[in-house]
């Protein structure tokens, strides 16, 4: 006669891998129309000639590469961007013909301030768009980046929140209107 095997040790063993999945970014695709939503900012840039990175590290320890980048255009600026003093600095960063360094990697920064606080690092939602770009190791000569502003520093508002150019009118039908915003050109 076969002795029945308690549930218990079979239970803990089939939860066993979960703790090596704790503290990873539960990633969500998101369409253009939420990127436009999450965006504090929306430019249109050009890369510096010649590219240039530059390594950031930020006041927690976290650090992340930043691309160089000329503002050409800028498409919306959102109440995100600040108000008051913050929303004067902004406009003065986000003006055409200004240089912008923008964080590329902002889930890779959370998931680090994270670690920081919680050793075995914590599950949070993060956000990427796909976009018709593909993933970039450096950008094209212009492209049109979403940008979130986290402590006073530019970032991109997703994983590879940026697009081609040529989507600049889908990215203008996109942009919510209120009744006193102009049409897109």
């Amino acid at each position: 006669m076969t002795r029945p095997v308690p549930a218990l040790p079979w239970l803990l063993l089939a939860l066993a891998p979960l703790p090596a999945l704790a503290g990873r970014p539960v990633i969500r695709e998101v369409s253009l129309p939420q990127l436009v939503s999450l965006a504090d900012a929306i430019v249109v840039v050009r890369a510096s000639a010649p590219f240039r990175t530059a390594a950031i590290t930020l006041a927690n320890g976290c650090s992340s590469e930043a691309w160089r980048l000329t503002i050409r255009e800028v498409v919306l600026l959102g109440p995100g961007a600040g108000a008051g003093a913050d929303a004067r600095q902004a406009s003065r960063l986000l003006r055409p013909g200004g240089s912008i360094a923008i964080l590329i990697h902002p889930t890779g920064l959370r998931d680090c301030a994270y670690r920081k606080v919680h050793a075995g690092g914590v599950s949070f939602p993060a956000d990427r768009h796909r976009a018709s770009l593909g993933r970039l190791s450096r950008p094209p000569q212009e492209l049109v980046v979403f940008l979130s502003r986290d402590q006073g520093r530019w970032l991109l508002a997703s994983e590879d929140a940026y697009e081609s150019l040529s989507r600049l009118g889908e990215i203008h039908q996109a942009i919510p209107r209120t009744t006193s915003s102009p049409p897109p050109p």
